[in-house]
This record gives C-alpha cells, sequence and structure tokens, in this order.
C-alpha cells in the first residue's frame, strides 16, 4: 500500500529565518539576553584580550592584581614634602598636624595653615630695639674712633691745622653775547697769587687747556687763544680757584 503526499493550500513553509514571525520571542534559552537579564549558568571561557573594548578573562586580570598602574607621585621645591610611597594601585601622602599655635583648615579646594608665633610687624619702625646695636657691620662713632684720629688727636701730632688749607672759591659764568663779543669774563674777586685755577665748560665744546685763556686781575680773557671763536651763546663755565 503506497503513501500519497499532498500540498495544501496555506500550509507552506519558509527557507528564509528572518521572514519568520515570533523572532523576538525568547525561544533559546542557552543564550544569554542582551539586557543582562539571564546569566551564564557555567562558567565561559575566552582568549586574552587584545583591545580596549574586549571582555576581560580571569587569567588576564590575574596577571594585574595588585601591581596598578606604573604611574606615580613626587614632591616639588625644597620643602618639606608630602609624598610618602606607592602601595599596589594607592598613592600614599603623610598627613599635616596641628601642633602649637598651628591650626589647619580645609575645604573641597584648599587646606588653610593659620596661628604661629604672631603676625609680626611689616613696618620696620613697629620693630622693637632698633636703638640696639645689633649690625655690626655697620659704622658708629665708637668703632669710627677705634678707627680713625680725632681732630684733637691729629692737632696734637701735627698742630693746629691751617683752615686756609685747601681754600676754594667756585664761580659759574653762562656766556652771553656780549661776553663773546667781548672774549671775556670778569670774575668777582682777585686771585690770589698761589692760586690754581680751572676751567670747565658744561655745555658746548669740551676739554679746553689752561693755555686757552689769560688770567690777569679778575679777567678771564681768551682773545686769541683757542677758545676764541670755539666758545658760542649759552656755553657754561665753571671757574674753580683753589690753594
Amino acid at each position: 500500500m503506497g503513501v500519497i503526499l499532498t500540498k495544501q493550500p496555506g500550509a507552506g513553509g519558509t527557507s528564509d529565518h528572518g521572514i519568520l514571525i515570533g523572532l523576538l520571542d525568547d525561544d533559546h534559552i542557552q543564550y544569554i539576553l542582551v539586557d543582562g537579564s539571564r546569566g551564564f549558568s557555567s562558567t565561559v571561557s575566552g582568549i586574552m584580550p587584545t583591545e580596549s573594548s574586549h571582555l576581560v578573562t580571569k587569567e588576564y586580570a590575574d596577571t594585574l592584581s595588585g601591581t596598578g598602574q606604573t604611574n606615580t607621585a613626587s614632591n616639588l621645591g625644597a620643602g618639606e614634602g608630602i609624598y610618602a610611597q606607592k602601595v599596589g594601585v594607592n598613592l600614599q601622602f603623610k598627613s599635616l598636624v596641628e601642633a602649637g599655635s598651628i591650626t589647619l583648615t580645609s575645604d573641597s579646594d584648599a587646606i588653610t595653615i593659620s596661628g604661629g608665633a604672631g603676625e609680626g610687624a611689616s613696618d620696620h619702625g613697629e620693630l622693637t630695639g632698633l636703638e640696639e646695636d645689633d649690625h655690626p657691620q655697620y659704622h658708629t662713632d665708637a668703632r669710627g674712633d677705634a678707627r680713625y684720629y680725632t681732630e684733637s688727636e691729629v692737632d696734637a701730632i701735627s698742630g693746629t691745622l691751617s683752615s686756609e688749607i685747601y681754600k676754594t672759591a667756585f664761580e659759574t659764568f653762562i656766556l652771553n653775547a656780549g661776553d663773546i663779543s667781548n672774549k671775556y669774563i670778569d670774575l668777582s674777586t682777585i686771585p690770589k697769587a698761589n692760586n690754581t685755577i680751572s676751567i670747565f665748560v658744561y655745555k658746548g665744546i669740551k676739554g679746553l687747556l689752561n693755555t686757552d685763556y689769560t688770567v690777569s686781575g679778575t679777567r678771564v680773557n681768551w682773545s686769541g687763544k683757542d677758545w676764541d671763536g670755539a666758545l658760542e651763546t649759552s656755553d657754561v663755565l665753571e671757574v674753580i680757584c683753589w690753594h
């Protein structure tokens, strides 16, 4: 007896999985769900991760256990450092401790150190003991007397000093048109016979010698000398008489 198979209308299937209905149903309980609501029921093996997005195996995690990253910390400057050491992944720092009148307060951003031996004076004049001789590198009358002769000591050695020694007189002239035309200036007093006269030009020409002028009585004359024609109006002459 034979069997005859016939195809009934509407009872056909498909060879394309994607056009099936019910694809969003949880029909495959051997899989984990993307929402993580069903985990693995046994251990899962894997390979060593090579990319940052790869899952980490126990073997890989064990190789890193307790080592932490290779970075560290250090203290800057010449002061007392607060960094102590690194233990595993933990950077360890020393604590700041209050002592004496020093107090510490902190907030989320900073630690404030207050107190100490007092604010002190910011103005030198407010300090005490300013009359005390705390600076032996500076001159005082006592140290000066020990190093130099006093006037009375010098007088005792060499006699009374004459107040006429190195007596000096200064006169300053701003030349006008008349001075340039006359080619002379007149001093207020007649230099003594033993006087030395020096004349300096502080404006205009420089480096004039005493041969550039003659002195007769109170008159300093440069007619026919090197100054003749070189000096100009507003040039400043300083005449020094000394002996």
